[in-house]
C-alpha cells in the first residue's frame, strides 16, 4: 500500500498488521495485551506502535494509549476507510521470510497451533502453509527436532531441551550477521525488521552486567569471537527457563563437569544472574553455563588435551600444511604459537559440539577460495584426532592463521624476473602463466616467441628463462618444462633459483601504470574478442593426422574468404615446418591445438573441426589421445592483443573441462561459437578487473 499524501512508500510487516487490526477490533486492548499475545518486550510493542503510527499518517489517524488502552484517533470515516484498506492489506514477505516466521514461531510455542492460525496471520491458504511446513520440516530433521501435525488437533515440534537450544541459535546465526547481533547488543533492535522474539533485549543486558562482574571480580578473559555466542546461548536458554523449558545435563556429565575449573565459574555467574534476573536457575543449567564457558575462555582447559597434546595437534596440522601447499611452515613460531592458542577452546567447543560463528566466513570463501579448500584438507587432522566434523566457520578460523603466514614469508620472499618463451607465443605460454603466476616470487618480465631471442642475451635484468621448448644459450640460466608445468617441473624451478616457492593462494595483479595505456589495451582486446567470435568457423575433417587436419581447417578458413589462397600457403608451411612445437595435445581433453602468428593476416581466426573417424596422437603427458576436435588458432605476429585473445582461449582449455566438453559434444557452428564467446567474454571481464 503506498500512502499518496507523502509521497513515501510505508510498509507494514505481518506484526505490524496484526498488531494494528488487534487495535481496530479490540476496544479495550492495553499494552500488556500486545505484549503477551505476540510474545514481545513493552520496548518493542511501542515500537511497533511507532512504526505503525508512520503508516496512519496519510489516514490522518494515531494511535494513542489512553486510560491505559491502545485507541485509534481520529474521523470516524478515516478509521472506516483504513479498516475496508487493511482488510485486503497484505505485506511485503515473500515465502521464504514467512517460513522463517513460521519455523520462528514454532520454535518458541509450547501447544499445538492449527494451520488457520498462520493463514490467517499470513493472508494465505491453508495449502500454502501445509506446503510451507514441508519444507521447513527438512530444517527440523537436520537439527534433531521432529514436527509433529495431527488432523484436527494442530502442528508443533518435538525434541530434546538441548535440540531445541541449539537449533534456535543456528536459525538466528543464519539469519543475522554478527555484525546484527552486535548492533542488537548494542542497542536493542536488529537492522534488518523481521522475525524473531527469539532473543529479550531486557535480558540480554542483565546477562552482560553479569558476565562484566565476573570479568571484573575474577580476572576471568572472553574470547571476543565468542563473547556473541555466549550471550546469545546465555539469552535463549533464560528465555526458555522462564517458558518452563529446563535442559537436563545427566548425573554422569555433571558431575565430570563440577571437577573443572569453569563449573565454579559457572556457579557464580548464574548467582550474578539470579540476582539481575529474580530467577531460581537449576543446577543442570549451572553445567550448561560450564559448558559455554569452557568454549569462551581464552585459556580454558582444552577438552581434556593437555598442552602438549595440543601442541603436538597443532604440529600435526603444520606438518599436513606443508604437503598441501608444499611449503616449509617450520620455522614459522607465530603460526605454530597462534594455532596452540586458537586450538586450546576450539578443541573444547569441536569435542562438545559448541557452535562457533565466523563474522567473516563469507568473506573468506569467496575471496580465497583456494586457501579455505586447502585449509579444509589441513582440518582432517582435528577431524582424525577428534572423530568429529569441523564446521565452516572453525575451518575459516584455521584459515587466516595460514593466510596470515603465507603473506608473511610472501613479504619476505625475493622476486626473480623471469621471461617466458614458446614456439608462437599463443598457446602453450599463455597456459604455461597461468601455473607460473601462482607462485609471487616470480616476476614475469617478458613473453616471447622462440623466433625474437636475439636480444635476450643483452639483458642484464633476467634472473631466468623458462621455455616449452629447448634453446641454445649460453648466457642465461634456462629451464625448459612441460606448459603443464608438472611437479618434476616445479622442482627444478626452485633448484635452477634455489629457493623454496610460495604458492599464491589467490592471485593479486599490480594496479600500478599508465591509465590511457590500459585503457587501449582493454579496447583492443575486446575489439580482438569480437572480431575472433565473427570469425569462428565449424567443420567436420576426416583427415587421419596433422597434415591432412591443418589442410581441411585452413580450406574451411578459405571458402569463408577469412584468408585468400596466397595466405593459406604460408600459413600451412609455417605450421608443418614447426608442427611439433605449435602441436598442443593436451592429456584427457581429447582434442588437439595448432597455432601459429602470421605476418599476413589481420585479426585472429580460429577453426574448429570434429574429428571423423578414429585418431590418435602423443600428448604432452607422453601418452597417447583419442582426438575429437581439433582447433586451428592464428593470430596477426606483431598484433599483442590477438595473441592474448588466443593465449586466453588456451587457459580456458586448461581451466574449464566443462568449456571443453561442450566444444567436443557441439553439433553446430553456432553453438560452438557461442561457448567461445561466453569463455572469452569470461576472460575479458577477469583481464578488466586485472588491469583496472
Amino acid at each position: 500500500m503506498t500512502q499518496k499524501g507523502s509521497g513515501r512508500k510505508v510498509k507494514l510487516n505481518w506484526r505490524q498488521i496484526n498488531i494494528l487490526k488487534s487495535i481496530l477490533t479490540s476496544p479495550n486492548l492495553e499494552i500488556e495485551d500486545i505484549c503477551r499475545n505476540f510474545n514481545i518486550s513493552k520496548r518493542t510493542a511501542y515500537r511497533e506502535i511507532a512504526a505503525i503510527n508512520g503508516f496512519l499518517v496519510d489516514y490522518n489517524l494515531k494511535i494513542k494509549n489512553k486510560a491505559k488502552n491502545l485507541t485509534i484517533e481520529g474521523n470516524i470515516t478515516d478509521i472506516e476507510k483504513l479498516k475496508l484498506d487493511i482488510t485486503g492489506y497484505k505485506s511485503s514477505i515473500d515465502s521464504k521470510e514467512r517460513r522463517k516466521l513460521i519455523l520462528s514461531e514454532l520454535l518458541q510455542i509450547k501447544e499445538p497451533v492449527k494451520l488457520e492460525y498462520f493463514s490467517r496471520k499470513f493472508n494465505v491458504t491453508p495449502p500454502t502453509i501445509s506446503y510451507d511446513l514441508k519444507e521447513l520440516e527438512k530444517w527440523l530433521n537436520n537439527h534433531g527436532l521432529t514436527l509433529i501435525a495431527k488432523p484436527g488437533f494442530g502442528v508443533f515440534v518435538s525434541g530434546s531441551e538441548n535440540s531445541f537450544r541449539k537449533a534456535i541459535a543456528t536459525f538466528l546465526y543464519e539469519n543475522y550477521d554478527t555484525s546484527d547481533l552486535v548492533d542488537f547488543l548494542r542497542t536493542g533492535h536488529f537492522r534488518k525488521d523481521m522475525l524473531l522474539n527469539l532473543i529479550d533485549y531486557d535480558i540480554v543486558t542483565k546477562i552482560e552486567k553479569a558476565i562484566l562482574r565476573l570479568e571484573k571480580e575474577i580476572d576471568y578473559d572472553i574470547v571476543e569471537s565468542s563473547y556473541v555466542g555466549l550471550i546469545v546461548h546465555l539469552a535463549l536458554a533464560v528465555k526458555r527457563l522462564k517458558n518452563g523449558e529446563s535442559i537436563e545435563m545427566g548425573e554422569e556429565n555433571l558431575r565430570q563437569l563440577k571437577k573443572t575449573e569453569e563449573y565454579n565459574l559457572a556457579r557464580k555467574l548464574v548467582e550474578y544472574l539470579e540476582e539481575e534476573l529474580g530467577l531460581i536457575i537449576p543446577e543442570d543449567e549451572i553445567g550448561y553455563v560450564t559448558v559455554h564457558l569452557m568454549g569462551a575462555k581464552y585459556r580454558a582447559s582444552a577438552g581434556g588435551y593437555s598442552c602438549e597434546e595440543v601442541e603436538g595437534i597443532a604440529q600435526d596440522m603444520i606438518q599436513k600444511a606443508e604437503e598441501v601447499f608444499g611449503i616449509d611452515f617450520s620455522k614459522d613460531k607465530v603460526l605454530e604459537e597462534g594455532l596452540k592458542t586458537h586450538l586450546t577452546p576450539a578443541l573444547y567447543r569441536l569435542k562438545t559440539g559448541l557452535d562457533i560463528r565466523n563474522p567473516i566466513i563469507k568473506d573468506i570463501k569467496s575471496r580465497y577460495p583456494s586457501l579455505f579448500e586447502k585449509t579444509d584438507k589441513i582440518c582432517d587432522v582435528l577431524r582424525e584426532k577428534l572423530g568429529v566434523e569441523v564446521p565452516e566457520d572453525e575451518v575459516g578460523y584455521v584459515a587466516m592463521h595460514f593466510g596470515a603466514a603465507l603473506e608473511r614469508m610472501k613479504n619476505d620472499a625475493r622476486k626473480y624476473n623471469i621471461v617466458v618463451v614458446c614456439a608462437s607465443g599463443i598457446g602453450t605460454s599463455r597456459m604455461l602463466l597461468s601455473k607460473l603466476k601462482k607462485f609471487p616470487q616470480m616476476n614475469i618480465v617478458d613473453v616471447i616467441s622462440s623466433l625474437k631471442l636475439k636480444g635476450i642475451k643483452d639483458r642484464e635484468d633476467i634472473d631466468l628463462i623458462v621455455s616449452t621448448i629447448p634453446l641454445n644459450i649460453e648466457d642465461k640460466k634456462v629451464v625448459v618444462v612441460n606448459p603443464l608445468l608438472l611437479k618434476e617441473d616445479v622442482e627444478n624451478l626452485k633448484k635452477a633459483l634455489n629457493t623454496d616457492f610460495i604458492v599464491e593462494y589467490e592471485a593479486k595483479e599490480t594496479k600500478e601504470g599508465n591509465w590511457e595505456q590500459k585503457v587501449l589495451h582493454l579496447a583492443y582486446f575486446g575489439k580482438r574478442i569480437l572480431q575472433l567470435c565473427d570469425a569462428v568457423v565449424f567443420t567436420s575433417v576426416e583427415g587421419k593426422n596433422s597434415e591432412e587436419i591443418i589442410d581441411e581447417l585452413l580450406g574451411a578458413l578459405q571458402n569463408r574468404k577469412l584468408i585468400n589462397k596466397n595466405q593459406l600457403i604460408k600459413v600451412k608451411k609455417r605450421l608443418l615446418d614447426r608442427e611439433s612445437l605449435g602441436r598442443i595435445v593436451l592429456p584427457n581433453k581429447g582434442f588437439v591445438i595448432y597455432h601459429c602468428t602470421a605476418n599476413n593476416i589481420k585479426f585472429p581466426l580460429l577453426a574448429i573441426g570434429r574429428v571423423i573417424g578414429e585418431i590418435r596422437m602423443k600428448n604432452l603427458a607422453e601418452g597417447y589421445e583419442k582426438i575429437k576436435t581439433a582447433f586451428l588458432m592464428l593470430a596477426p605476429q606483431e598484433d599483442t592483443e590477438s595473441i592474448e585473445v588466443l593465449g586466453a582461449l588456451s587457459a580456458s582449455f586448461i581451466e574449464n573441462d566443462m568449456f571443453v566438453e561442450a566444444l567436443n559434444s557441439a553439433s553446430s557452428e553456432e553453438a560452438a561459437k557461442q561457448k567461445v564467446k561466453e569463455a572469452l567474454l569470461k576472460k575479458y571481464y577477469e583481464e578488466i578487473k586485472r588491469t583496472i
